[in-house]
């Protein structure tokens, strides 16, 4: 989990799942794991993951490898490239 008051700059791998509350900046690969943005979570970053969750706000272009789910107070700027996409806000990059 990155907290509330947790900023990171750079990319962000591993193999686990993630969870983000506090801010994102560069790009996250998690191919095989599920990348949750939490209500107050803000990425700027590319996302690529197996499955993606955005309850928060997102900038940056989304790979979901089986999906992504966008809640009401999910905002996404950016392009959404999964199997399925299900909800909320999306708003295409220029």
């Amino acid at each position: 989990m990155i907290g509330p008051s947790i900023v990171i700059k750079g990319t962000v791998s591993g193999d686990e799942d993630l969870l983000v509350q506090g801010r994102v900046e560069g790009s996250i690969e998690l191919n095989s794991n599920e990348v949750s943005v939490g209500q107050s979570g803000r990425v700027t970053a590319d996302i690529n993951a197996k499955t993606v969750k955005i309850d928060g706000e997102v900038t940056g272009d989304i790979s979901g490898g089986e999906k992504v789910v966008i809640s009401k107070s999910g905002r996404v700027r950016g392009n959404i490239v999964a199997p399925r996409a299900q909800g909320g806000q999306m708003v295409r990059a220029p």
